[in-house]
């Protein structure tokens, strides 16, 4: 591997798992601004992108009577974290390892209307985006190279007046992060022990106190987790056992869509000024021992997180070397689930 890669995978031998190292003076810069700052350096890439030079990998689009069609278009990333041209040989040199940045890097396009949000826009808009999700994840299993894969949506609650039109980010990588390889080792400890799902379990036990549940539906639940890491931090879980999101069937896809909208909405509500990242994790592809498939396809549990961030926000974890969080999940809970909307 030369010294001139874009960006590679070192292997931490202190605290575990992957860190990337991506040297890209461009990002550098922005992570010194907060998002409201963050400049629109070419308008033309969420209007049109091909003419800007952008690879559209994915679109899809609905004409909608009397409405602007909806389109969603993933795009692969210009300034990629991840390249599936990188090798996926990993070099050792004495007590460190390290690898390319093999993976890939997109970006979803989930309106061209800079006023869009989740809760504007309608279910079938939502469910399209969850579908280009699932889509990408299909289509980059075939890489039996890459494991894990991440979606993410971040932006600020109740903001007016978003700089750009509304999107997320798509990644797919050589490594399974290192927070998902924890709850993996949980779920999979859990599992061998109990030979119960873990998150199941957690499941049914929130519904049987009724303390920590945020919103429910037949198919999903929303809750503040036990041991929140944030303030008003919401999981949304299938209720029916699944491991793998881009198994889930169109029907139950417009139907998270409207409980994601329910979801972000109470949020939205509640968390004014707030960044919110909204996560989801899902199983890894393990191609290479179908004995590890089934294991993970029994242990774990797919779902999304919403990971609220106040202004003010004092990074604990980085103080104290663990979370410290001053509103309790039930209060919480209890707040976003009394909101009213009528």
């Amino acid at each position: 591997m030369s010294d001139g890669v874009q960006s590679e995978f070192r292997k931490d031998p202190h605290h575990g798992g992957w860190v990337l190292i991506a040297p890209q003076p461009q990002r550098e810069q922005l992570a010194n601004l907060p998002m409201r700052e963050w400049p629109l350096n070419d308008p033309a890439l969420f209007s049109d992108p091909e003419s800007a030079g952008a690879i559209v990998v994915w679109s899809r689009g609905q004409a909608i009577q009397g409405r602007d069609e909806i389109a969603i278009r993933v795009l692969a990333n210009k300034q990629p974290l991840y390249r599936v041209e990188e090798r996926d040989d990993v070099d050792d040199v004495g007590v460190f390892s390290r690898m390319g940045g093999l993976g890939a890097h997109e970006l979803v396009l989930e309106s061209q209307r800079p006023d869009d949000t989740l809760e504007t826009m309608s279910v079938l808009h939502v469910s399209m985006i969850l579908e280009a999700v699932q889509e990408r994840i299909r289509d980059l299993k075939r890489d039996i190279r890459l494991h894990g894969f991440s979606y993410f949506r971040e932006w600020i609650c109740g903001e007016a007046k978003p700089s750009i039109p509304p999107h997320s980010q798509f990644i797919a990588s050589a490594i399974v992060p290192h927070g998902l390889q924890q709850e993996l080792d949980a779920a999979q400890a859990h599992y061998a022990e109990m030979q119960k799902c873990l998150f199941c379990e957690m499941i049914d036990q929130e519904e049987s106190e009724d303390k920590r549940i945020v919103a429910e539906c037949e198919q999903f639940i929303a809750l503040c987790p036990y041991a929140s890491r944030f303030p008003f931090e919401v999981h949304v879980f299938p209720i029916e056992h699944n491991a793998d999101f881009s198994r889930l069937s169109a029907e139950h896809l417009h139907a998270l869509a409207d409980f994601i909208k329910d979801v972000s909405r109470r949020l939205e509500r509640a968390l004014p000024g707030w960044n919110l990242l909204m996560t989801l994790h899902t199983r890894p592809a393990y191609q290479d021992d179908p004995e590890d498939e089934t294991d993970v396809n029994s242990a774990y549990h797919w779902h999304f997180e919403f990971l609220p961030q106040p202004p003010g926000d004092l990074r604990w974890p980085l103080r104290a070397g663990t979370p410290v969080v001053h509103t309790t999940p039930e209060a919480a809970a209890n707040y976003l689930r009394g909101l009213d909307f009528a």
